[in-house]
């Protein structure tokens, strides 16, 4: 697979990023420990965008693909409560 671009990024750092409890994410049957970063990510073949979830390592803990990348930034407000505005471009 072609190398991903990184599009925008955001750190959980603030208090007000914990997550919403909206939508639950298992590795396996555990549930994923809250990210510390959010990645919107896109491959050059694909013209939808990935929303990558990461730990305080750089680890990635998952990911949800969306069509737009307006759909990936809904998502991460609807689990975390991250705004537009607060989004760091690559």
């Amino acid at each position: 697979m072609s190398k991903a671009k990184l599009i925008n990024f955001v750190y959980l750092v603030s208090p007000k990023h914990k997550a919403t409890g909206r939508t639950k994410h298992f590795l396996g049957a555990e549930q994923m420990a809250e990210p510390y970063q959010l990645k919107i990510i896109q491959y050059p073949a694909d013209s939808g965008y990935y929303l990558i979830y990461l730990d305080k390592n750089g680890n990635e803990l998952t990911d949800t693909y969306h069509e737009t990348l307006q759909k990936a930034f809904e998502q991460a407000q609807w689990e975390f409560s991250v705004e537009p505005r607060e989004w760091k471009k690559a």
